[in-house]
């Protein structure tokens, strides 16, 4: 265990080999020194190590960088306080402190199927065939223990905390990848201390979990912390409780950004409870704030759902519904008295959106043709309609999931967003200039949109039991370019030297589809899936979900059954590829569609023993507001280990 580094005050003795009396030494040394030491000012040197086998921090607290007393209790305090999982997946199986873990596992090394070789020209093949042992049990049965000393195995606990029915608001579903409070919330100024009140880099007296990051070597939270904006600076009150801070407005006045927001104030204004809401409208919508929430929505909401181009989204020029609804967004997780007037507001600001002249126009195909290039509103009511699912009551969730979903999907139907796809030649050769790359990242906008609307449409099958509004055989459109394409800035732009590995060899869906449940299956279809990247797999696996479900509801399982289960079989084989070609590297960087193993882990739980709808006068329940069921179901057959 590293020491923290001592003031140049501090003489050590003289080197020799490291043993446990010269750590004494040296720590004596340095306590004699604090009573003359002038870093001191007065405050009480850090406690004494205790002594004995340390903790083992589990996952959620490693990722914090937080202490944990998971290796000796289970769960550990934190993880019981904020009521999720607490596994230790990054613990190597085998090890004498490490705890047994009690979550369901999944096998993550590549299962090849007898027939299959290495694909041809295919850039990530295994490294060699892989089989899994002959234990007896046949697809989707559970596995013996005797697998555990053959393959590595992640913990399931995404499914878990997704569909905790305690979960009330966004952040809960789905952490910021910048969260490193309880309370889900990024440090606020009051609770960070600024680096330039300490003399030196480096503080012996300093609470340990802040210097304990350059002592680790860990750059990154070092880096991270250190760019916080935790200058103290003074606030004075605007009125109606909204209190204004200079670190929260833009860098560079624009008249235009007071004129977006009055434009949506005076529509919000015609709301009936305005007089009771007006306070936590204006503490959202102040010119102020632009700049502070839009980046919320792309530091902590858009790894997750990467819809819109940071690069070319600008707040003084975007359509007044999308940047509210952005900002909602961003309010919800930029700290706890945003978020709580974003919730209060929610429905004035989803009636903005949603009764908005343009979007309405969508909704008329005659009118749609005409206003074919302009997808604003739509993204709008999409990022609208993300929240009122995931941060309200039941009844804000069936009125999104029977009534504004279903605008959407007619909107999108009636733009052509299922077939759209890039122009002809646009993936064959990069753009070269500035109005050609413009156009290519409108077209990319709409096919994200139009994927992401088909996602949350399938979850709204797979965990509240609805059936699905989109069908698989319409979606003809694209898949999405990659991520680093996307969010490239123009100047990277003309040095991408792989263009054609930005993009999936799939051309759609229903494409993707068709080859997964096609016999046989060969190297080339192998070779098909190239390039899809982590949310390509979602969406696929997202796909053979509604498969399940469709079949289940026409009482037609048993027969499509055992296609789906080698359809399922070949999905995992190439996502274990892909996750070996491109590991995870816990940064968060591939949002929540980096579990889509654990969909695939659902979904052959629903294939094997069915799906949770409640029976109720010899039928099946469906349509469900709470996720509960679905917990529970997940919870029962939680130490499965699928094939």
């Amino acid at each position: 265990m590293n020491q923290p580094q001592l003031c140049q005050g501090v003489v050590l003795p003289a080197q020799e080999p490291r043993s446990k009396t010269y750590k004494q030494t040296a720590r004596d040394t340095a306590r004699r020194h604090s009573t003359t030491c002038p870093q001191k000012r007065g405050r009480p040197i850090p406690p004494p190590r205790k002594r004995g086998r340390k903790f083992k921090a589990c996952d959620a607290c490693a990722l914090a960088k937080e202490g944990c007393d998971g290796g000796r209790e289970r769960p550990c305090s934190l993880c019981l306080s904020r009521r999720q999982t607490c596994t230790f997946g990054r613990a190597r199986l085998g090890e004498v402190d490490c705890p047994k873990p009690s979550q369901p596992y999944l096998s993550t090394r590549p299962v090849l199927p007898d027939h299959v070789g290495t694909a041809l020209g295919l850039s990530w093949p295994p490294p060699e065939r892989a089989s899994l042992p002959a234990t007896g049990n046949g697809p989707g049965k559970v596995c013996g223990d005797d697998h555990g000393s053959h393959c590595t195995r992640i913990p399931i606990s995404f499914l878990l905390q997704y569909t905790d029915p305690h979960n009330s608001r966004i952040h809960q579903y789905f952490p910021s990848p910048r969260t490193s409070n309880d309370d889900g919330f990024p440090p606020s100024a009051s609770q960070a201390k600024s680096p330039a009140d300490s003399e030196s880099p480096l503080d012996l007296y300093e609470d340990p979990s802040g210097w304990n990051w350059t002592i680790t070597g860990d750059t990154e939270s070092l880096e991270q912390f250190l760019g916080l904006d935790i200058l103290p600076i003074e606030s004075w009150d605007c009125g109606d409780g909204v209190r204004y801070s200079p670190s929260e407005g833009p860098k560079v006045e624009d008249p235009l950004i007071e004129q977006r927001m009055c434009e949506v104030l005076s529509e919000l204004d015609s709301h009936n409870e305005m007089d009771s809401l007006g306070p936590y409208i204006r503490l959202i919508f102040c010119k102020t704030r632009v700049q502070a929430l839009t980046q919320s929505y792309f530091t902590s909401w858009h790894p997750h759902c990467p819809l819109l181009r940071e690069p070319s989204f600008d707040a003084v020029s975007a359509f007044p519904p999308l940047l509210a609804a952005v900002m909602m967004i961003g309010a919800t997780y930029y700290s706890k008295e945003t978020a709580e007037a974003a919730n209060n507001c929610l429905e004035a600001v989803e009636h903005y959106v949603f009764e908005h002249e343009a979007f309405r126009r969508l909704l008329d195909p005659a009118e749609a043709k005409a206003v074919m290039t302009d997808i604003a509103p739509l993204q709008a009511a999409f990022i609208m309609a993300i929240l009122l699912h995931w941060n309200k009551d039941r009844a804000s969730r069936r009125r999104v999931r029977l009534h504004r979903y279903a605008d959407l999907v007619a909107a999108a139907r009636n733009l052509g967003l299922p077939s759209h796809r890039h122009s002809d030649g646009a993936q064959a050769a990069m753009p070269t200039s500035e109005r050609e790359w413009d156009v290519f990242f409108r077209a990319e906008e709409a096919i994200r949109l139009v994927n992401w609307i088909f996602l949350v449409d399938s979850s709204h099958a797979i965990f509240h039991r609805a059936p699905p509004k989109l069908t698989l055989s319409e979606m003809t459109g694209n898949f999405p370019c990659s991520d680093e394409l996307f969010a490239a800035s123009h100047s990277f732009l003309q040095q991408q030297q792989s263009w054609h590995r930005a993009f999936p060899k799939l051309h759609s869906i229903a494409e993707g589809m068709s080859l997964l449940m096609r016999d046989p299956w060969t190297d080339e279809l192998l070779a098909e899936f190239q390039h899809l990247g982590y949310q390509g797999f979602f969406i696929l696996i997202s796909g053979l979900h509604e498969i399940i479900f469709s079949a289940e509801a026409s009482c037609s399982l048993a027969a499509v059954k055992p296609v789906v289960n080698r359809a399922l079989t070949r999905w995992k084989l190439l996502w274990d590829l892909q996750t070996q070609d491109v590991p995870q590297d816990g940064s968060g960087r591939f949002g929540f569609y980096e579990n889509a193993g654990e969909y695939w882990w659902l979904a052959k739980l629903f294939l094997d023993k069915g799906t949770p709808s409640t029976a109720e006068e010899g039928g099946k329940v469906f349509d469900q507001d709470s996720m509960e069921g679905v917990n529970d179901f997940v919870r029962r057959f939680a130490e499965m280990r699928m094939e």
